[in-house]
């Protein structure tokens, strides 16, 4: 997951779907795809097995 919305279209919290409470941060985010954000993945780390060897070796290991 790496998008959560803690509120709704109309700004107001979300609500648990079993119930009227307050969703948790469990209940919210997970299975939810907002296209914009997937497209701008942000960080990437563009490495390979070798950039993997090379630091795991200057830590000694």
């Amino acid at each position: 997951m790496t998008t959560a919305y803690t509120l709704d279209n109309t700004e107001s919290p979300l609500r648990d779907a079993m119930g009227e409470d307050l969703s948790t941060p469990w209940a919210y985010g997970s299975g939810h795809v907002n296209p914009q954000k997937a497209l701008s993945p942000g960080l990437v780390y563009d490495i390979d097995t070798n950039d993997y060897i090379a630091f795991l070796c200057s830590l000694n290991y």
